[in-house]
């Protein structure tokens, strides 16, 4: 954030307000997208399924943040982050999306939509263990994952 602070040089150009906002859709939201077989990297040239994961990453201070119309593909999504234990996406697009939805920890199991799931856990290169599932969600629909209690 200190590059977009009042009286930083040059915060006016373009690049700045790009590097917010990815900030804030990569780093806090914790939004990207990859293939769904980590194997089709592998293969150029391939077309392959891709997968949307969020990761809530929100500090102490921040208790939920939502951000609105992210192109993706050929939809546009809004995710709602809740204190890293609730997450809520909504498909506004015309294709159904793999979300891939992630919290930090491990756990069994995930509520996605209120009904309990297996999950998967995984320990990411940065050393931390992650809980993930793979939710379809369909054209002009919302799911919502969250940690169980």
């Amino acid at each position: 954030m200190d590059l977009s602070r009042t009286g930083r040089e040059r915060r006016e150009y373009p690049e700045v307000s790009y590097s917010v906002i990815g900030a804030i859709v990569e780093g806090m939201m914790g939004i990207g997208v990859k293939p769904s077989d980590p194997a089709a990297r592998l293969s150029p040239g391939n077309r392959f399924e891709t997968v949307l994961e969020t990761f809530p990453q929100l500090t102490s201070k921040t208790s939920w943040a939502e951000i609105a119309n992210v192109p993706v593909q050929d939809n546009l999504i809004t995710v709602r982050e809740e204190q890293n234990r609730k997450t809520t996406l909504t498909n506004r697009g015309k294709t159904t999306l793999i979300w891939q939805a992630a919290f930090p920890g491990s756990f069994q199991t995930l509520l996605v939509n209120g009904k309990p799931l297996k999950a998967h856990s995984e320990l990411r290169p940065s050393n931390r263990t992650i809980t993930w599932i793979r939710v379809p969600v369909q054209p002009g629909a919302s799911a919502s994952v969250n940690l169980p209690r």
